[in-house]
């Protein structure tokens, strides 16, 4: 169970007259003072398929996304970066998203995973991974 008026963040003169819930987790409050919707923020899971890599050789990042409601709809994007520099993209099945390239420069790399979000799920950023690429 979760406290609504601590979940949307009022304050204490805000008092709730209705709230509700749908499937996918977005949440409707009704106060004394306005209204607020509520989505369910989006989480995830960020990982290589080895590091350090050797220079050429092909690495795997995945990201697996969800939330309270779920994971995001099959078939939407995600974004792979260093700093911000677009590595490439991936569609999501089950939450699950994987993109593999071979395009490294020798160095250390920051990757960071970027969701845009949807109408039931807002946008993400995945915290950075590290990935080391020797010569």
């Amino acid at each position: 169970m979760r406290d609504f008026t601590a979940l949307a963040g009022l304050i204490a003169s805000e008092q709730i007259s209705s709230a509700q819930v749908n499937d996918l987790g977005m949440i409707a409050i009704s106060t004394n003072k306005g209204g607020y919707l509520l989505l369910p923020k989006v989480t995830g899971q960020f990982a290589s398929s080895g590091s350090p890599s050797v220079l050429g050789q092909p690495v795997t990042f995945t990201a697996t996304l969800s939330s309270i409601a779920g994971p995001p709809p099959d078939g939407e994007t995600v974004t792979f970066l260093t700093g911000t520099t677009v590595l490439g993209s991936a569609t999501l099945a089950g939450g699950v998203a994987e993109f593999t390239t071979s395009a490294l420069k020798a160095g250390s790399h920051g990757i960071t995973v970027q969701y845009p979000g949807d109408v039931s799920h807002p946008a993400a950023k995945l915290a950075a991974l590290t990935q080391v690429v020797s010569r």
